[in-house]
């Protein structure tokens, strides 16, 4: 997914995006290590294994190739926008999506690190003053 607001709005399409991706000038976010790489890499993986059980969730972008872009260490995934349906969720459909993607979850093999590991991780991420932002 979007790794920040910054990048959301340095980017404001799939088309500027994937024109950036084949050689247009690049936004301004850099991703501060590899982690940021393989955290977006994971995503797009787990994108593709709900995907393919038919989970509800928002599906890479189909007009380009559903993969992480790299170019001068920024990293980027492009998924589809959907327009908003409105402001107010009842609680039955929302709790009924969650159960479907849970049950999504439970369908699908994935070699996933504990939540707790990634979040260490990002912190780690945050907290070293000593890669450039």
């Amino acid at each position: 997914m979007v790794e920040s607001t910054e990048m959301s709005q340095s980017i404001s399409s799939a088309a500027s995006a994937a024109a950036w991706a084949a050689g247009a000038e690049a936004p301004k976010f850099r991703p501060r290590t590899t982690a940021c790489l393989a955290g977006s890499e994971f995503e797009v993986e787990v994108a593709h294994h709900l995907a393919d059980v038919d989970a509800p969730v928002a599906e890479l972008d189909p007009r380009v190739e559903p993969r992480v872009y790299l170019r001068d260490a920024v990293a980027i995934s492009l998924w589809t926008y959907y327009e908003p349906v409105g402001s107010e969720i009842a609680p039955i459909d929302y709790a009924d999506v969650l159960r479907r993607h849970h049950a999504a979850l439970r369908q699908i093999d994935l070699d996933a690190p504990h939540f707790t590991d990634r979040v260490a991780a990002a912190l780690r991420e945050v907290n070293n003053r000593e890669q450039p932002s």
